[in-house]
């Protein structure tokens, strides 16, 4: 069969040519689209890294210094090529209910290469970093003084007198005796503590002080060196003639006047009873055994922090240093004296028991308003311990009544407590802030059975403005129901097994996150860690210097004249990307 052959028309030439421009086009806007696209993702990524960076620099003003937190931001986003232009949007933001978090949001321009041939000249690209910042956590105390105000009106109990004073001991004290830090000495066996106390911290003891309002800054130590009276302060312990010292009249020394000696210097009577008139100025400062012992003490001011609540972000050259050498004896002979004893900044009749100014003699610390100031407290040799307490205001003559300053411990503390027989006590133990809600908070006490013959219990109270399930306004708790009990807490119960943390390998439950049968003979020299799982929904009043403060409650079926060390961090890296 023949076939023939369709003839061509002459408007079907050049056909394929016409197919080829089309498709031309179209690979063109691909290749286009391709090549854009690759452009946009590389400044995709590179604008993401800026927002994650500018925002990690910035979290670790948080939450007390917005303003310096978004001018770090913005000058880390800067260096990284997004200043803020015609061309480049950056916004820094505190994420609503989450004052420990910085938001950095990067909206930029991008030149389209091939796309402007197609009418899209420019795309617009916006990345966000989400950092929080955990600093150290405070410990101790949500106002301006850390440790017990015997002048003040404060009831046992209350912040101006929450029953504890803050403690240090001599390098040559036994670590079971409870300071887990200064001390390093391990006379009988102690939780890392075989030969010599591998927990052993000669820099000893960091105390922030958080400047609310600005202007001159001045710190107290009340009873800063160790004068030997014995942990419940007996009429003539050590020799120390308390008695005599009570019974001295008004204005005996005429370097410094004392009209309360009776009040200031009484003795302990009933040492079972905390209410006794004399434990209201019985820091409880003693040797062991009970012998001739000094130790001095020193304190040390530096500041101010390039990162809010961290030590080691101060300036490294103090702004005050005071020593106060240890004094044992009759205390009648020692406050007549109107010249200080050797090594000592002062006459002793104005620091032993008295509110004395550690700023004193120095060059004035104009302190700026959200400020953070450190108090290093550190000791020398001695088998003994010292207890004390500090405060911070602001102005030449300071109202420390007034709220000008936060004072607390950083991260740690070892505190020494006169506790009444069955007297059940609360202490502000940890700051906890809302961001750390899936997060576990981590406390480590040391030693915290110190009652001959008792039995008592630990509890770890939430906040008392703690919400769950609510939502943050401004840091407000708002709807929700009240945390009442932290749950699922879990304990390592002793024996350890000295190596720690985290002490023991078994983790104990722990019904409403509280430790029982707590005794000397199971508690002696120990570490226990308690785990206290944070509730994903958690919320307080950060913007209250009183809102957020878990606390620590104990009761002992006896007295306790007891030193301890606490811990506290939050698990995890405290600077992080979470968004």
């Amino acid at each position: 069969m023949f076939l023939s052959r369709r003839p061509r028309h002459d408007d079907e030439r050049g056909w394929v040519l016409v197919w080829f421009a089309i498709m031309l086009v179209v690979l063109l806007a691909m290749a286009a689209f391709a090549v854009d696209t690759g452009l946009w993702t590389y400044d995709q990524t590179k604008e993401q890294r800026a927002a994650d960076a500018a925002a990690l620099a910035g979290s670790v003003y948080l939450p007390g210094n917005f303003n310096q937190a978004k001018t770090v931001a913005l000058d880390v986003a800067r260096v990284n090529g997004y200043a803020p232009d015609t061309d480049t949007q950056v916004d820094v933001t505190q994420v609503t209910g989450q004052p420990n978090q910085l938001q950095v949001s990067i909206t930029d321009t991008a030149q389209n290469l091939f796309g402007s041939y197609f009418g899209y000249t420019t795309t617009q690209i916006k990345k966000i970093g989400v950092a929080t910042y955990d600093p150290p956590i405070a410990m101790g105390s949500p106002v301006n003084q850390v440790g017990n105000d015997p002048e003040s009106t404060g009831t046992y109990g209350s912040d101006r007198y929450p029953n504890l004073w803050l403690s240090v001991a001599g390098s040559t004290n036994a670590k079971q005796n409870g300071d887990a830090y200064l001390s390093n000495s391990c006379a009988s066996p102690a939780d890392n503590c075989i030969g010599s106390n591998s927990d052993y911290t000669p820099s000893g003891y960091f105390y922030t002080v958080h400047v609310i309002n600005g202007g001159p800054l001045q710190v107290q130590g009340f009873d800063p060196g160790y004068v030997d009276v014995g942990q419940t302060c007996g009429t003539n312990t050590d020799n120390s003639n308390l008695i005599g010292a009570s019974n001295l009249g008004s204005n005996f020394n005429p370097v410094f006047s004392v009209t309360d000696a009776g009040t200031r210097y009484k003795p302990v009577s009933n040492s079972g009873n905390s209410a006794d008139p004399g434990y209201r100025y019985c820091t409880g400062d003693q040797s062991y055994p009970s012998s001739v012992q000094t130790m001095t003490t020193t304190y040390k001011i530096f500041g101010p922090a390039t990162v809010p609540g961290e030590p080691s972000s101060a300036p490294t050259t103090p702004l005050c240093t005071k020593t106060f050498p240890g004094f044992t004896g009759d205390l009648v002979a020692g406050l007549r004296k109107t010249t200080p004893n050797s090594g000592a900044p002062d006459a002793l009749v104005k620091y032993f028991r008295q509110w004395y100014t550690l700023t004193s003699g120095c060059p004035t610390i104009s302190a700026a308003s959200g400020s953070d100031y450190f108090v290093q407290v550190t000791t020398g040799t001695g088998d003994a311990q010292n207890r004390f307490a500090l405060r911070a205001g602001i102005g030449a003559s300071p109202n420390y009544a007034n709220t000008d300053t936060n004072v607390y411990a950083s991260s740690r503390m070892a505190i020494y407590a006169n506790v009444g027989d069955s007297t059940l006590t609360k202490f502000h133990l940890a700051r906890l802030l809302p961001g750390a809600p899936g997060r576990t908070l981590v406390l480590d006490f040391f030693d915290i059975g110190d009652s001959q013959g008792a039995t008592g219990t630990l509890q770890i109270v939430p906040p008392s403005d703690a919400r769950t399930g609510g939502t943050m306004s401004n840091g407000t708790p708002v709807g929700g129901s009240t945390l009442g009990a932290f749950s699922n807490c879990k304990y390592t119960a002793p024996p350890g097994n000295s190596t720690g943390p985290p002490w023991s390998s078994t983790l104990t439950g722990m019904t409403n996150c509280t430790i029982t049968n707590v005794t000397q003979n199971n508690y002696q020299g120990q570490w226990v860690e308690v785990t206290v799982p944070i509730p994903d929904t958690y919320a307080c009043n950060v913007n209250s210097a009183q809102g957020c403060w878990v606390l620590i409650a104990y009761q002992f079926n006896a007295d306790v004249n007891d030193t301890t060390s606490w811990t506290a961090h939050i698990d995890g890296d405290p600077v992080r990307l979470v968004g």
